[in-house]
């Protein structure tokens, strides 16, 4: 019997997914060298082979619309450059604990993620820019952060460690 659930669907999938191999053209994703780089997770499917200068914001703070802002000019400014500009919302409670992130003490934070093998893959390198400070998260401020990790000029903040095998 079809039901909604099931017959919808499967309409879905055989639109979106033909026969031809692969969505139509209008739902595929790519970016240019000039287009700016800028992500909000989890839409970071194409920021694998990238550093990720990311801000960790509550999306229910007063102070997100200004920073979420203020990094996608600084994303736009740097386009060109092989770093991906990504905002966590705190809403992705996972991600904050893949990282140890802790809400009251380290929201709002500003910081760059090297990763070392690989998107989302420990270990990896962090540069922290700034932590539970509001006044940190304007434009001028993110792009001086950008261009210290782009430069080489800032030292690792926390280093994750491999797991030891038994």
């Amino acid at each position: 019997m079809w039901s909604f659930d099931s017959g919808w669907c499967a309409w879905l999938t055989l639109f979106l997914c033909p026969a031809s191999g692969g969505p139509p053209a209008q739902f595929l994703r790519s970016r240019s060298a000039t287009e700016s780089r800028f992500f909000e997770y989890p839409d970071v499917d194409l920021t694998e082979d990238l550093p990720h200068f990311m801000l960790v914001m509550d999306d229910e703070a007063s102070y997100y619309n200004d920073a979420y802002s203020a990094l996608r000019e600084v994303a736009s400014e740097l386009a060109s450059e092989r770093l991906a500009f990504v905002v966590l919302k705190t809403s992705f409670t996972s991600s904050l604990k893949f990282f140890k992130f802790q809400l009251g003490k380290d929201v709002p934070m500003a910081l760059t993620i090297k990763w070392s093998n690989g998107y989302g893959i420990r270990p990896f390198h962090m540069f922290l820019h700034s932590k539970g400070s509001v006044s940190d998260l304007g434009r001028d401020l993110l792009l001086r952060a950008a261009r210290k990790f782009l430069s080489g000029e800032l030292q690792p903040w926390i280093r994750s460690a491999p797991i030891l095998e038994e």
